[in-house]
């Protein structure tokens, strides 16, 4: 038979160097406790992404049309410098320019003032 800390994965090792009001405090816990916790993990990183992703939409608001645009194709539909020139009748050349200063513009953002926005 198991003992309950070694089901959660705590050494008694672990266990003995706590001080004694912490000694078996996650013992009693059972794994529908560890499996409810792990669900309330899963959707707290869940949030944060749709929080990340939100942030990341306005930003990329803050572009101009064209160089959200070239961003888009060339980050979200991979698709090559050429490629992005002839869908958007531009040459190359202005294509590369316009996906530079986006990513410019993007890298100069503070992280704070996405808040704000």
């Amino acid at each position: 038979m198991s003992r309950p800390c070694e089901t959660i994965g705590i050494t008694q090792s672990a266990n003995k160097n706590r001080p004694d009001h912490l000694k078996d405090k996650y013992l009693h816990r059972t794994n529908y406790d560890i499996k409810k916790t792990s669900v309330k993990i899963r959707y707290i990183e869940a949030e944060s992404k749709i929080e990340g992703a939100k942030y990341a939409t306005q930003l990329l608001d803050t572009l101009p049309s064209k160089q959200k645009e070239v961003f888009y194709l060339r980050n979200y539909m991979n698709l090559n410098f050429k490629d992005i020139g002839k869908v958007m009748d531009l040459s190359e050349q202005v294509v590369r320019k316009h996906n530079y200063r986006a990513i410019k513009s993007l890298r100069s953002q503070p992280l704070s003032k996405l808040n704000n926005l």
